[in-house]
């Protein structure tokens, strides 16, 4: 592609214009119409708003007067009057049959009715069944949608303009009204500060008193709570002890027929041992007696002697062998058991004794508790303070009652009656019961310290119990070691009974021997002599060694134990006894505290009840005046005596809306301009493709052209008419129109480079489409018509021009010719600026890729088209 032979073709073109006039003309045609377009709807929007006073309304006035506080009252001839000064919109005042008339033909685009009972509705917002008034309003928006939502806005502001009136006359009568409460605020002042610090001081009094009642009610319940399983636990306990008692008795008869069978056991044990030694003694002799005989050959003797050494030591070993059963059958009685049973037993009543006494602590707390609220609720109530801040707003609720009513308002009357109806419980329920409540004091006292002294006297006598118990315990725990003890000396002295039958057996064998000697030869061999002598000597010294254990050790060790026994099961039996009578006196002393405790948390339960009805009211007025000073009563008093008409006026539009234009226009044809302006711009590109011809004309050396340097230099051409229509466009904008415009500069720039991007759109559509592209060329205009935003918001239209909007050119031209009208923000300049651009590159892309092999397609298309006859 040579870019001198585009040149070539650009030059040519002009050359040809220049040399003709006619052509001259029409080119210079060509490049003013589009701005006209532009021109004649920018002015003819220009100040459309500030043109209503021409739009004929109808409006009907039916309202009948009513009376308020001897004050006629009719809201529609307030609302006629005020239309009459209004020259925003025509109003024109007719009778129904002539605004319906109207309407049909379309003489008026909306009518206005206020119906007959418009004033009476609107005064039944002070009484007790409001009801709304009605405005009826008929709209005729087949003659033009415009003026339909002009004269809506103008109804709008109709009714606000007659409900601030209604609200002027409303205040304006009470205002009046109430200066005479100012008036007499006035005087009474100081009386007045009294009476809100009165309800101050006795709502934080009753307060105090109703919190120390649910304090006592609370605690009581617990209280009452504690008794119930303590009430419960003493059954197990009395059950515990008698089951314990029981066993004691037992083992009293036990331990008492123990003491008898050991005091018995002893004088046999010390018989039996005497016993065997006497024998062992006697048996020497007859030994000594045997030997006398066998010297002397007495034969006879010595068959007398055997007999009776044998019956000797046979009784010995019966003798032994009774000492050892009885003493096995003494060893056998063991009492341990009994003793871990009496150990197991007191335990138990120990731990239900300290559980108990646990439980009388926790009761001796909250009756502390009961006692501390029970104090601070009558101090609260013997404050001198809050009887006569009772009296004192009783008095005032008169006074204020006497002062409403003479006012003569229906509307206070609710008001008035929740006063007396205060007054009548403060007079009948209030007073009489908090003076019942102060006269219970000293009965409530001494309810609260008997039962302290009660529990007091239980727990002193429960630590003493407990102090017995574990003296008890300490006692069985040394009988059983001292039981232990006797088992070992028992069973010592077994083993050395025991350990005497081995002699007593090797006598009788030695004797048994002795006696066949003797009988063979008459004498006793030196050698048994002394075994047997040996024998009895060892028998002899483990029967005096028993003895001796047994004088020393085990018969005073069985008598204390006896003894020691016996004096525990005493002592168990006037303790378990003792414990027995407590257990009886906390039964008596819980149920006498069961039925204080109710009576005390009944009572508090129905007084607390009783206050809660008046509290509520008093709590609430007290915090509306907690938050009131009196500086603000002060100027309260004095609001009460403001201007009734300046109030009146002042509540029905209490504020004036001030506003701060951003980017202000101060014209719509101005605020229209960026849109009307592109569209021109676009308009004057269809122009341009519609009159000229996108060929090249013939000229020496045409048939070298290539298909995209005919494109791009007849794109040249198109390109410079069409910046000069832009330029045109918006100097007629500026200079011809005066539009308001913040930076001219700009808004000159962005038509030229507007009309730039458009001509390369449209003008590469039709060269290379050729009368297709000519229609997509118009359809794109129309799309962005519609989607770009130029008119309304883009977001109240459709979602498919929402998602389509990036995609139009219009987008980017109508924003940047907005930012130099109403002022330029530098980032937005940027990016329209680089969008139009890169919509120009897209379209010169596309024309110089599509042009050569769309040519064939296209060119015979416009041949078939051409052939019809009905187009060129």
């Amino acid at each position: 592609m040579d870019f001198h032979k585009i040149l070539d073709v650009y030059r040519r073109d002009w050359k040809r214009i220049v040399t003709n006039p006619v052509a001259l003309i029409i080119i210079g045609g060509l490049c003013l119409i589009p701005s006209l377009y532009a021109w004649i709807n920018i002015k003819a929007s220009w100040d459309i708003y500030e043109n209503t006073g021409d739009i004929p309304v109808a409006v009907v006035n039916n309202d009948k007067a009513v009376s308020f506080h001897g004050k006629e009252i009719n809201i529609g001839n307030d609302v006629v009057a005020g239309l009459q000064e209004n020259n925003k919109i025509h109003w024109i005042f007719v009778s129904r049959k002539e605004a319906d008339l109207g309407l049909i033909d379309s003489t008026y685009y909306a009518a206005i009715e206020i119906p007959e009972d418009f004033s009476q509705k609107f005064l039944t917002i002070l009484s007790d069944n409001p009801q709304k008034p009605q405005i009826i309003y008929k709209a005729d928006t087949k003659v033009n949608p415009v003026a339909g939502k002009i004269v809506g806005t103008a109804k709008n502001a109709l009714v606000q303009e007659i409900t601030a009136n209604f609200l002027t006359t409303v205040n304006e009568t009470l205002f009046s009204s109430l200066n005479t409460v100012g008036k007499d605020a006035e005087k009474n002042r100081d009386k007045i500060l009294d009476l809100k610090d009165s309800i101050v001081k006795v709502n934080q009094g009753m307060t105090v008193i109703t919190n120390s009642l649910a304090a006592i009610h609370t605690n009581s319940d617990n209280l009452s709570q504690l008794l119930d399983s303590v009430d419960t636990a003493l059954p197990l306990i009395q059950s515990g002890l008698e089951t314990v008692a029981l066993n004691n008795s037992h083992r009293s008869q036990a331990i008492q027929s123990l003491k008898a069978a050991t005091n018995e056991s002893l004088t046999n044990i010390n018989t039996n041992l005497n016993y065997i030694k006497a024998s062992n003694d006697r048996i020497a002799g007859l030994f000594t007696d045997l030997n006398e005989a066998a010297a002397e050959g007495n034969k006879v003797k010595i068959n007398t002697l055997f007999p009776k050494i044998n019956a000797g030591l046979d009784a010995m070993d019966s003798a032994i062998e009774a000492t050892k059963d009885y003493l096995q059958s003494c060893k056998e009685l063991d009492v341990t058991g009994d003793i871990d049973r009496a150990v197991s037993d007191l335990t138990s009543l120990q731990t239900s004794i300290l559980k108990v006494r646990q439980q009388l602590v926790t009761v001796q707390e909250h009756l502390a508790a009961v006692k501390t609220k029970t104090d601070q609720a009558y101090e609260a109530l013997n404050l001198d303070s809050l009887q006569d801040s009772l009296n004192s707003l009783n008095d005032s609720l008169g006074k204020a009652i006497v002062r409403l009513q003479s006012l003569n308002l229906p509307e206070l009357d609710p008001l008035i009656s929740a006063l007396q109806e205060m007054q009548a419980k403060l007079n009948n329920g209030l007073i009489p019961l908090l003076k019942t409540i102060a006269d219970s004091q000293e009965s409530v006292d001494e309810v609260l310290e008997s039962l302290d002294q009660a529990l007091t006297k239980s727990i002193q006598t429960l630590d003493k119990v407990n102090t017995q118990i574990n003296t008890a315990l300490d006692f069985l725990k040394v009988a059983k070691a001292d039981n232990r003890k006797k088992q070992e000396i028992l069973s010592d002295m077994i083993d050395s009974l025991a350990k005497m039958q081995p002699y007593l057996a090797d006598e009788k064998v030695q004797f048994s021997n002795l006696q066949e000697q003797i009988n063979k030869g008459n004498q006793i061999s030196k050698s048994s002599a002394d075994m047997i002598n040996q024998d009895l000597q060892k028998i002899s010294q483990q029967l005096t060694a028993a003895i001796t254990d047994y004088n020393n050790g085990a018969k005073e060790a069985l008598g204390d134990m006896a003894d020691g026994l016996f004096a525990s099961a005493a002592e168990a039996t006037q303790m378990i006894q003792s414990a027995q009578d407590l257990s009886k006196q906390i039964a008596a002393m819980v149920h006498t505290a069961q039925s204080g405790v109710k009576l005390a948390s009944g009572l508090s339960a129905d007084l607390n009840t009783r206050l809660q009805e008046f509290k509520d009211i008093i709590n609430l007025l007290s915090g509306k005046l907690q938050v009131v000073n009196n500086r603000d009563i002060a100027q309260i008093i004095a609001l009460l005596q403001t201007n009734p008409a300046l109030m009146g006026s002042l509540m029905a539009d209490p504020f004036d809306l001030r506003t701060e234009s951003i980017n202000a226009i101060p014209n719509y044809g101005s605020s229209m301009a960026p849109i009307y302006t592109t569209l021109a711009l676009w308009v004057g590109c269809l122009i341009l493709n519609s009159i000229l011809k996108p060929r090249v004309a013939s000229f020496p050396g045409s048939e070298t052209l290539t298909l995209r340097e005919r494109h791009f230099g007849k794109m040249l051409l198109f390109i410079s008419l069409a910046v000069i229509q832009g330029l045109i466009a918006a100097l007629g904008d500026l200079y011809l129109l005066h539009i308001y415009t913040v930076n001219k500069g700009l808004f000159i720039t962005f038509c030229l480079v507007s009309s730039l991007v458009f001509s390369i759109i449209t003008f590469t559509l039709m060269s290379t489409l050729g009368n297709l592209g000519k229609a997509l060329a118009i359809i794109y205009m129309i799309l962005q018509l519609a989607g770009s935003g130029g008119t309304y918001p883009i977001q109240v239209d459709p979602l498919i021009f929402r998602i389509l909007q990036p995609l139009f050119p219009f987008t980017y031209a109508v924003n940047g010719l907005r930012e130099a009208v109403a002022g330029p923000l530098v980032s937005s300049v940027v990016l329209d600026f680089i969008q139009l651009f890169l919509f120009a590159v897209v379209f010169l892309l596309f024309g110089y890729f599509a042009i050569k092999p769309l040519h064939k397609y296209i060119h015979r298309f416009e041949e078939k088209f051409n052939e019809s006859g009905i187009g060129e």
